[in-house]
């Protein structure tokens, strides 16, 4: 029998295509284009959280932004790019 329960919060938890609103945020406010971006949103971020003093700062939370989900975006278009790169390298040889 299938776990409808299960399913019904994975689509609550997702936003727009990501896996929760504050991953979806991300790429919104800060629009990566390469994992040096994403790298840069990150570090941004937790200096960002690290300055707030309490108790506001108990009410902030980066834990579920999904850096992988967003790295894993520019970490298959470098994989890609880097096959094309190779192919025309190989057919310029002839």
């Amino acid at each position: 029998m299938p776990n409808y329960g299960l399913k019904i919060r994975e689509i609550i938890m997702s936003c727009n295509g990501w896996s929760s609103h504050q991953t979806w945020c991300v790429n919104n406010v800060f629009n990566p284009t390469s994992l040096a971006d994403v790298r840069y949103a990150k570090e941004t971020l937790e200096r960002l959280v690290d300055a707030i003093e309490s108790p506001l700062s108990d009410f902030v939370n980066i834990d579920d932004i999904d850096w992988a989900e967003l790295e894993s975006h520019f970490e298959e278009e470098s994989e890609e790019e880097s096959e094309e790169e190779s192919e025309e390298e190989s057919e310029s040889e002839f």
